[in-house]
C-alpha cells in the first residue's frame, strides 16, 4: 500500500502561497508586472518537496504515473485553499477591485483603437463579473501550473520502478 504525502504538502503549499500574495498585495506591488509570479516559487518548490517526499516514503518504488498522481493531488489541494482564501482576500483587500480597475483603464486608454464607450463597457462588465474572474483565474491557473510542475516534479525525482513481487506465484 502506497503512502501518500499530497495532504501536508498541499495545505503547506498552500499557506505558504497566500503568505507570500499577502505580503506582496500588503506592499502594493501585486499589480506591477512579474510580482506576481514570486506566488509560483512555493508552488513549484512545495509540488518538487511533495514528489520527493512521497517517493522516500516508498521507499523510491513508484513510477512516474503515482509521483504525478500524488503532486497533482497536492495542486488540488492547493487549489481547493485558495478558493476559501478568496472571500478573506477580498474582505482584507478591497482597494485591489478598483487597483486592478484603474490599471485596466489606463492599459485601455493607452489602446488608440478603443474608446470612451468601449474602455466603460469592459469596466462595467468586469466589476459584474469580478468574482466569476477571480474564481476561474484560480482554478484554471492553479490547476494549468499545477499540472506543469506536478510533470516535472514526477521527472525529476528518484525512482526504481515497482518492486518485484515474492513468492511462489508464477
Amino acid at each position: 500500500m502506497k503512502k501518500n504525502t499530497y495532504a501536508v504538502y498541499g495545505f503547506a503549499t498552500a499557506i505558504l502561497m497566500i503568505i507570500v500574495g499577502t505580503l506582496i498585495t500588503y506592499e502594493g506591488a501585486a499589480l506591477r508586472t512579474g510580482m506576481t509570479w514570486l506566488v509560483e516559487i512555493p508552488f513549484f518548490v512545495g509540488i518538487l518537496l511533495n514528489a520527493g517526499a512521497y517517493s522516500r516514503a516508498n521507499n523510491n518504488y513508484v513510477t512516474f504515473g503515482s509521483v504525478f498522481k500524488s503532486c497533482f493531488m497536492a495542486v488540488l489541494i492547493v487549489m481547493v485553499v485558495r478558493l476559501a482564501w478568496i472571500p478573506v482576500s477580498d474582505h482584507l483587500f478591497p482597494h485591489m477591485k478598483e487597483q486592478a480597475l484603474a490599471s485596466m483603464r489606463e492599459k485601455m486608454a493607452k489602446n488608440p483603437s478603443a474608446n470612451d464607450e468601449q474602455v466603460d463597457m469592459m469596466t462595467n462588465m468586469f466589476t459584474k463579473f469580478w468574482g466569476l474572474i477571480v474564481i476561474f483565474g484560480v482554478v484554471i491557473g492553479t490547476l494549468f501550473m499545477g499540472a506543469i510542475y506536478s510533470v516535472i516534479a514526477a521527472a525529476v525525482v528518484k525512482k526504481d520502478g515497482m518492486p518485484m513481487p515474492q513468492g511462489d506465484n508464477f
